[in-house]
């Protein structure tokens, strides 16, 4: 039994250190397309690609002072954070 909970224990382990890894590799692969993009002159591509209906009901929603419905729609829409979702919101 305890040889099971030192195999489950080391899997563990070494499932957070390759998360971990890709996640950096992934950091730093986001910075060089920010970047590329950036002296391109091409930071449109930096902006997320959202259906027009999502944009319209975001939009409608701002005008109507729902900003808390706008934020949940841009959540559900796009991988956003809270404050991700604001900022995004505060553009438009």
């Amino acid at each position: 039994m305890e040889g099971i909970a030192a195999v489950a224990l080391l899997i563990a382990m070494l499932t957070y250190f390759e998360m971990n890894r890709l996640r950096k590799r992934l950091e730093r692969q986001q910075a060089q397309w920010e970047t590329l993009c950036r002296e391109m002159g091409r930071t449109d591509l930096l902006e997320p690609a959202f259906p027009p209906e999502v944009l319209e009901q975001v939009r409608q929603y701002k005008a109507q002072g729902k900003t808390t419905e706008a934020i949940r729609c841009l959540r559900r829409a796009g991988d956003f954070s809270l404050a991700e979702a604001k900022a995004y919101l505060d553009k438009l």
